[in-house]
């Protein structure tokens, strides 16, 4: 009975909140829930991080009653899910506001790596591309050289590639 009785913290209530939304849940049931275990202002605190994780509102399920109709966005939560691990470590001892605004900064920073990634292995493809095209021209010298520009590129690509996402 203690551990019905215990406090929840906005980090647990926002995980839970989450695991609820992917069936659908309102926001009022989640007060409800909640109730033993949390006051209503870390309850909205949780609701607003969970926001930020892939939470979102469903205007046309609202009912008068029970308030917004909470769904889980899978596509902004697997984004989430990929972000590098130990951006996601400094959000997990953050208070509220703080990991919030770290959430969206890892969310942010993910889509940057990604993207850098994919223009330098474009770079690097399109370099070997030239190289081939310059060798069978019959330019050696080029071809030569867009070649070793494509073999460094490639291995930056890949020590990129290891060094973030493993």
């Amino acid at each position: 009975m203690a551990a019905l009785t215990r406090q929840l913290s906005v980090i647990e209530l926002r995980d839970r909140i989450l695991a609820m939304a992917t069936t659908g849940v309102y926001r009022q049931s989640l007060f409800e829930a909640f109730q033993p275990v949390a006051n209503k202002t870390p309850t909205r605190s949780a609701i607003a991080q969970a926001k930020r994780l892939g939470r979102k509102s469903v205007a046309a399920l609202r009912d008068k009653q029970l308030g917004t109709y909470y769904q889980l966005d899978a596509r902004r939560y697997e984004a989430l899910q990929q972000a590098p691990q130990s951006a996601l470590q400094a959000v997990a001892g953050a208070d509220a506001v703080a990991s919030a605004e770290q959430v969206d900064q890892a969310i942010a920073t993910t889509r940057t790596i990604r993207t850098m990634l994919a223009l330098a292995g474009g770079m690097t493809l399109m370099l070997a591309a030239i190289a081939a095209l310059c060798i069978g021209w019959g330019h050696s010298q080029m071809g030569l050289a867009a070649g070793l520009a494509a073999g460094a590129t490639g291995l930056l690509w890949r020590l990129q590639h290891w060094a973030t996402i493993g």
